[in-house]
């Protein structure tokens, strides 16, 4: 029987492609202001994340009223004057087309299947295990997400959507699965695609951490060793077999 374990695992851009949808939505926001007037240097998509970076790190959170990034938009790109009723009319109506974009459900990304099918099997053949799907963003998104993949029942015993990914958010998500397993020392592991929100605080929480780079961040590297994790991988595939040969070993081996 594999050991008693916490699995603790990102959504968005580990299981589930949300750059992609992200990146969807922003170009249609791109074609519906273009069509106002809007001129955009090549490539378009970077010109705008560079705005909404710059708007995530005001705001601090990356899902904000996309109509502001709209108007900054506009203020950097548009030639010319427009009346502010136009304005107005146009920031409202470029955020409409990428919330429209942004109701799709995103593909779940490769590896992802398997290792959300090993998480069910196991505690339907009695393994203690606690397994908590942890995002940040807009609530309704990512819930309606989950739903849409069949996570919210049978698969994840928690889904935690926070503002901000702390320690303290990662150690509340260990404690509570330590109860849940029934030991104080089952194996503890996070899985996530960033290196400052996901492998930090999961280190400081006890984790035995992997990280699984995405598109949004792309592969990044640690600048100390406290966020540096214990495992890359690139894909969910090479996840699962991590995860699979920490629980299998005996308590000696994983000393």
């Amino acid at each position: 029987m594999p050991r008693p374990a916490v699995l603790i695992v990102d959504a968005d851009n580990t299981l589930w492609d949300t750059n992609q949808v992200f990146a969807n939505a922003q170009l249609a926001m791109i074609r519906s202001l273009e069509e106002h007037g809007c001129r955009f240097p090549e490539p378009p998509l970077e010109a705008l994340r560079r705005i909404d970076r710059r708007l995530a790190r005001e705001f601090g959170k990356f899902e904000y009223d996309f109509s502001l990034l709209a108007e900054r938009l506009m203020d950097e790109y548009f030639p010319g004057e427009m009346p502010s009723a136009d304005r107005e009319l146009a920031a409202q109506g470029a955020a409409a087309e990428l919330g429209s974009t942004l109701s799709t459900t995103p593909d779940l990304l490769p590896g992802a299947t398997d290792l959300l099918r090993w998480i069910r099997d196991s505690r339907a053949h009695g393994a203690r295990l606690a397994a908590i799907l942890i995002s940040e963003g807009d609530k309704s998104r990512l819930m309606r997400i989950a739903s849409a993949h069949h996570l919210d029942h049978g698969t994840f015993d928690r889904i935690e959507v926070l503002a901000t990914k702390t320690a303290e958010v990662f150690q509340d998500a260990v404690s509570w699965g330590r109860l849940a397993v029934g030991t104080p020392s089952p194996v503890c592991i996070a899985i996530g695609d960033s290196i400052e929100r996901d492998m930090r605080p999961a280190r400081t929480a006890g984790c035995v951490t992997i990280y699984k780079p995405a598109g949004f961040h792309g592969n990044e590297r640690s600048t100390t060793s406290e966020a540096e994790p214990d495992y890359r991988v690139s894909d969910l595939t090479e996840a699962l077999a991590i995860t699979q040969e920490l629980l299998n070993e005996s308590p000696e081996a994983g000393a």
